[in-house]
């Protein structure tokens, strides 16, 4: 699938005449006012909490969920790479794109009814240099942020100390904030004063902290064709398997993400609903210890782990998905369909690991708990490589060991995780941080490697910076290493008919900017 499912089937839950529950799976724990029998009231769930309102402080899902519902951004991005303007209706680029005018949309108002321009667009900026140090999400997707100046009311010009692949994703994570409300109540306005003052499709209501946050449409957006007719729209946070199952039983819930696929048969044949299922933009992968001291620095040894792992019988046991060959998420920059992969053969794995000087030695490849079906997965790796010569068991550890392990260089030999693609980047989460930066400490280096990566970081040619990526995939996978990517499971997404515009991207989770409902199936 190669975009973003845009969702216009399923849901009815708590329509008119429908009582709305402060539990979404129907067992009353927390009491909230019920719907008024000619509101339209829309309940979904995310599978975590809001933790904060500040929105340069994102770090989840729910909190770029709340983003994008009540700010908006310079350009607007469906987190599959797919980008369009915004509040920035254009930009132009200097040669070298160290400098960037940004023309301003005119005739936007905040929620209080000032005007948006491109004074609010320089304090946002402002805003995110000032406090660089206490905004993770400013200081990812800003790092090479220099300068901004205004020019006129609806055109500013930021400066960079170089131009970066991910330019224009970033300009999708900048959401406009009020000059005037910085001026007013100081930097914290959001978090200590909650200030939420955004020019989106949608206003905040409320936040019950661990349990839901409530929104309602905007009814003087810039773009009406956007306005909702949901009246109100509760986002719950609901982590438990059987809670998502019983709030869409029940019809509390008209919406939830990330149904485990043992889970599915229970609702799969619910009139009313229809279970989506899709390949997602998370990849499994596995990382090799390639130190000197260590067997895996051997390319013969990591090919030798590569053709011995029977990825398809993995496949079943999480609920299906696809066998990677590339290192790259069919989604992202640098996919070359050319590369043909490491079939499962363990004949072949024996042969490269007779080229290798193993003897025996004990190995150990770490995992997380919270990984799908990890103990069967693991059951089966561990087999596989038992099978053609390695001496190797697995140690499954919570998440706070495994990250100790994974940065502590030489503790592991391979260690297998999950990784999340987001806006078609391979950058940011990926291969510079793992690959060029070598964060969890593989002691793989290849200068043509890194070379190749960075130049396609900072080239403002496009058709170059993919031809680089790909040439990049291609020595990884020649490399077999310092990362193999293994497979990338299929998820399932549950929406009851009538619900419409829902936006469920492949590794980011659901969006309800655009979400309306057709009142024609709504009030069956």
């Amino acid at each position: 699938m190669a975009g973003s499912l845009i969702l216009s089937l399923v849901a009815c839950g708590a329509g008119p005449g429908a009582t709305e529950t402060g539990d979404p799976s129907g067992n009353g724990a927390v009491g909230t006012p019920s719907a008024s029998g000619d509101e339209i009231v829309v309940n979904v769930s995310d599978n975590v909490t809001l933790i904060n309102l500040e929105v340069y402080a994102n770090n989840n899902s729910c909190e770029f969920l709340y983003a994008d519902l009540v700010f908006d951004p310079l350009y607007y991005g469906d987190r599959q790479g797919n980008n369009s303007p915004c509040i920035c209706t254009s930009y132009d680029l200097n040669e070298d794109g160290t400098e960037v005018t940004l023309h301003i949309k005119e005739g936007v108002k905040f929620h209080d009814g000032t005007d948006l321009n491109a004074e609010d667009v320089v304090a946002t900026f402002e805003f995110m240099l000032r406090n660089m140090d206490t905004l993770g999400l400013a200081s990812a997707v800003w790092s090479n942020l220099e300068s901004v100046e205004l020019i006129d009311e609806y055109t500013c010009k930021i400066t960079l100390s170089q131009y970066f692949a991910t330019f224009e994703n970033s300009l999708t994570y900048t959401w406009i904030l009020s000059d005037e409300d910085i001026e007013q109540y100081g930097d914290d306005f959001q978090s200590a004063e909650r200030v939420i003052n955004g020019s989106g499709p949608w206003k905040f209501v409320e936040w019950q902290d661990g349990q839901y946050a409530r929104y309602t449409p905007n009814q003087n957006y810039w773009d009406p064709g956007a306005v909702s007719n949901i009246d109100t729209l509760n986002v719950w946070f609901v982590n438990q398997e059987n809670a998502k199952v019983s709030g869409i039983t029940s019809g509390n819930l008209d919406y939830t993400q990330s149904l485990r696929s043992d889970m599915v048969p229970l609702v799969e044949n619910l009139e009313g609903v229809e279970v989506i299922e899709y390949t997602s933009d998370v990849m499994y992968y596995m990382q090799f210890d390639c130190a000197e001291d260590s067997i895996f620095s051997d390319p013969n040894a990591r090919k030798a782990a590569a053709y011995a792992l029977d990825v398809n019988t993995v496949l079943g046991l999480v609920g299906g998905g696809e066998k990677m060959n590339c290192m790259f998420l069919p989604s992202l920059l640098g996919y070359d369909e050319s590369i043909e992969g490491y079939e499962y053969n363990p004949d072949l794995a024996r042969e490269y690991l007779a080229k290798t000087d193993y003897n025996g030695e004990k190995l150990t490849l770490y995992t997380r708990n919270d990984l799908v079906a990890i103990d069967d997965v693991m059951a089966v790796f561990i087999q596989n490589l038992v099978d053609v010569g390695f001496n190797i068991s697995t140690k499954i550890c919570d998440s706070a060991e495994f990250v100790t392990i994974r940065q502590d260089p030489s503790a592991y030999d391979i260690f297998f995780v999950n990784l999340g693609a987001f806006d078609a980047d391979p950058y940011t989460l990926y291969i510079i941080p793992r690959i060029v930066n070598d964060t969890h400490n593989s002691y793989y280096h290849n200068e043509e490697l890194n070379n190749l990566i960075i130049d396609s970081y900072t080239t403002t040619d496009k058709t170059k910076r993919e031809d680089e990526l790909k040439q990049a995939a291609r020595i990884v996978y020649d490399e077999c290493g310092p990362v193999l990517g293994l497979y990338a499971s299929n998820s399932y997404c549950v929406i009851r008919e009538g619900l419409e515009g829902v936006l469920v991207t492949k590794g980011a989770g659901p969006y309800f900017r655009y979400a309306s409902v057709d009142e024609a199936v709504w009030n069956k």
